[in-house]
């Protein structure tokens, strides 16, 4: 018996190499990315007395409005075309008991409840500085980070001309009328809206929404009010051009400012999301996204779900914590929605900063975000850090590339981000492919890359991404495939036929690789 159980070990031994081989090919062509969803009903701070309700159907409306006028509900927002609604309420209930109820009341009608979910504003506040406006705009050598990710080397090389494709900032708002995005025309205005006419000329129901929408306050001043916003804007614009000096070139993009985290740096799902809807239905290519927070919410996956539908990129940040969010997740970034793009924050030496989150499973990219001089509200300047400053190199970078390439889909873009980067090897175990952004890569070889026209479906239900003809809706050629699944799990189950005939047979086991 010893020596049959010595003999299995050495079987096992011997194909040991060949185990390494196939991980090593397989992680090339499943994402080491996944999600982790809480067990519980509630996973993260959230706003007391409020619950977002999704139907299956249309059908059990009126029944779930019924049940939240006994209850003496206000009816906060609907979302018809997925049949979810945002209640609140003043009498004594928890939102615990609330959830627990409708489950109980409507089984079978009911796709999920959840909480309204917190989140925050991703910088380290305790890190803003703030420079006299007028020595920085006298000097148009200041640069936003001194980190070699070749942006400054980008610039020549844009097209004169190109669509100028729309970034929305999902965030504390922006200052409208500061210098630098007003001399260089780079906010984007609701064309379709008669200024203060108090009509909703473009019926897409919000009143002269001319620069965006303010959904903390709800509300057609998307002003910032904390600055987080105006200094992210500020990023994302300078990625393609000196935001400093005198003079400012036209922007080659446009930023769409809209709100929903207030003066204190702090938001809520509900209001995410309606500025989700806001910014694909309003032509937005890129969001981006410098805040987070703990709450798993089906809400929030179904609106960059919806984004990701209509090919729209999802940048978001990992966070400050210094963890490993493989296993203790921060959400959006953790969402496995195939149009995420989380990022980590470096240091202008290109080392992982001690505050920024990791994860070789989950974190795709990396971009500095150490001391990050850009914009600030009353027309000044500030430096800031964090992983709220990483994000907007990355959607700057992602904007600049779909001006060169307007037909380039967020899987593409997020193809060719996270692989056109610079390898560093302080970034093994912490970031998957251990790469730095380089915006000169990226932009470089999204001119002359052959794309296909799809991008792979996405499916809640399952996890899974399938894969659709001539690339899977990726770069066809030139450049590798990026990851689109779980290495380990594809590992063991390209192994489990070899585990079990090691195990159940005393014979050696051959394995042929055909040519």
């Amino acid at each position: 018996m010893a020596s049959r159980k010595v003999k299995m070990l050495r079987q096992v031994l011997a194909v040991a190499p060949l185990i390494v081989i196939i991980f090593q090919n397989c992680a090339e062509h499943f994402s080491p990315r996944r999600e982790i969803a809480s067990t519980s009903i509630i996973s993260g701070a959230f706003a007391e007395k409020e619950i977002i309700i999704r139907l299956k159907n249309q059908g059990a409306r009126d029944e779930l409005l019924n049940w939240s006028v006994s209850h003496g509900m206000t009816h906060e927002h609907e979302w018809p075309d997925i049949h979810t609604h945002h209640f609140s309420w003043t009498e004594n209930a928890s939102v615990d008991e609330m959830l627990s109820e409708v489950y109980s009341l409507m089984p079978s009608d009911v796709s999920y409840a959840e909480p309204n979910y917190s989140f925050k504003k991703l910088d380290i506040g305790d890190d803003l500085q703030i420079l006299a406006s007028g020595t920085v705009t006298a000097n148009a050598s200041s640069v936003q980070t001194t980190a070699p990710i070749q942006f400054k080397e980008t610039w020549p090389t844009l097209a004169v001309n190109g669509t100028r494709p729309i970034v929305a900032v999902i965030d504390s708002g922006i200052d409208l009328s500061h210098s630098v995005f007003v001399n260089s025309n780079a906010l984007w205005r609701n064309t379709q809206e008669v200024p203060n006419n108090g009509i909703d000329d473009d019926s897409n129901g919000f009143v002269d929404d001319i620069n965006g929408w303010d959904f903390a306050n709800n509300d057609n001043n998307p002003s910032d009010d904390q600055g987080h916003g105006t200094h992210v804007a500020g990023i994302v614009l300078g990625t393609g051009q000196n935001i400093f000096g005198t003079t400012q070139v036209p922007a080659k993009i446009q930023i769409m400012a809209l709100k929903f985290l207030t003066a204190a740096g702090d938001g809520k799902t509900s209001d995410a999301i309606q500025a989700v809807y806001y910014a694909v239905k309003n032509g937005a290519k890129v969001i981006n996204n410098s805040w987070g927070g703990a709450g798993y919410s089906r809400t929030l996956i179904d609106a960059i779900a919806y984004a990701y539908s209509n090919k729209v990129l999802f940048v978001a940040a990992a966070g400050n914590d210094g963890r490993n969010i493989d296993g203790t997740p921060m959400y959006p970034a953790s969402y496995m929605v195939p149009n995420v793009l989380p990022v980590a924050a470096t240091n202008s030496t290109d080392q992982l900063t001690s505050f920024s989150n990791f994860g070789a499973l989950t974190v795709q990219i990396a971009a500095p975000g150490a001391s990050i001089l850009s914009t600030y509200p009353n027309n000044q300047f500030a430096t800031l850090s964090g992983t709220s400053m990483a994000t907007p190199f990355v959607a700057g970078t992602a904007a600049l590339m779909a001006y060169e390439r307007p037909q380039m889909t967020s899987y593409q873009i997020r193809t060719i981000l996270t692989s056109q980067v610079d390898q560093i090897n302080g970034l093994t175990n912490f970031v998957w492919g251990k790469g730095r952004l380089n915006v000169l890569k990226a932009t470089t070889f999204a001119k002359s890359a052959i794309l296909d026209t799809d991008q792979p479906s996405y499916s809640l239900a399952s996890q899974s991404k399938e894969s659709s003809p001539s690339g899977c809706g990726m770069v066809i050629s030139s450049g590798p495939k990026p990851p689109d699944g779980n290495s380990w799990a594809a590992v063991l189950i390209l192994l489990f036929p070899v585990i079990v005939a090691i195990i159940s047979r005393n014979a050696p086991i051959t394995l042929r690789v055909d040519a």
